[in-house]
């Protein structure tokens, strides 16, 4: 799944040139070319860099609250893929389930071409995006000092991989880490770095193919939410012990 990612710009790139091939049975070849260029939407009217200050931000803020509905009991499945690496580093930015890339980045991605960013400023930041996402992954101590605050950093996003009683429900945000703090999901303890990873699945599949069909299997059988404390009921005919009736 290390591949996925580094293609999939330029596979919605493409799937855009696609449907501009679409579009040209009702539009003319220059409202095709204003779209690339400019964009169609209420962000269209901005300048190209006005444009990738309004992605950044806003994409961003979208990625925080999508990646929050990952980690329900819901979509957890696909996104487990993602926090089953045990060592994390910058190739961890690239270990994603397709479902979870589709319904995530790719979403948003559309959403913002809705909102009239064009193709060239997603074009232009998917070296950025990369580089971003590699960054905050990479095994490097480094916190930032103030700006972590504000800008995400590879110990702030670690400590989103750990167990959930050490902070994997925390420090959402992909770049800002300013939603986090507004937010009340912003975690670095002081003075201490992660150093667990995974997640609370003993048998979780480490194949390709195992990680791909895994989180399909388990909506046929059913396994506990992230977090879900299983009690075995005892054997039939043993006796459990209550508390006294009051």
């Amino acid at each position: 799944m290390v591949v996925i990612p580094f293609v999939a710009p330029y596979l919605r790139l493409s799937l855009m040139v696609m449907g501009a091939g679409v579009l040209s049975g009702v539009m003319t070849n220059q409202e095709i070319n204003d779209y690339f260029v400019h964009g169609l939407g209420p962000l269209g009217g901005l300048p190209f860099w006005g444009q990738v200050l309004a992605y950044v931000v806003i994409s961003d803020f979208l990625l925080y609250w999508t990646h929050r509905l990952f980690h329900g009991a819901t979509m957890w499945r696909f996104h487990a893929v993602h926090h089953s690496a045990e060592e994390i580093d910058w190739t961890t930015a690239y270990r994603f389930h397709p479902v979870n890339m589709w319904l995530g980045a790719s979403l948003v991605t559309v959403f913002m071409l809705f909102l009239g960013v064009s193709p060239t400023v997603l074009l232009f930041l998917v070296p950025f995006d990369s580089t971003t996402a590699a960054f905050v992954h990479a095994n490097l101590n480094w916190t930032l000092g103030p700006l972590k605050y504000v800008v995400a950093t590879p110990v702030f996003h670690r400590w989103h991989h750990t167990p959930l009683d050490q902070g994997g429900n925390t420090n959402f945000a992909p770049l800002l880490s300013v939603w986090d703090v507004l937010f009340g999901t912003f975690s670095m303890p002081e003075h201490k770095l992660p150093s667990h990873y995974g997640i609370d699945e003993p048998a979780y599949p480490q194949g390709f193919i195992g990680q791909l069909v895994h989180p399909f299997r388990t909506m046929v059988v059913q396994v506990p939410p992230r977090g879900t404390i299983v009690v075995q009921a005892p054997p039939r005919g043993e006796a459990t012990s209550r508390p006294p009736a009051p």
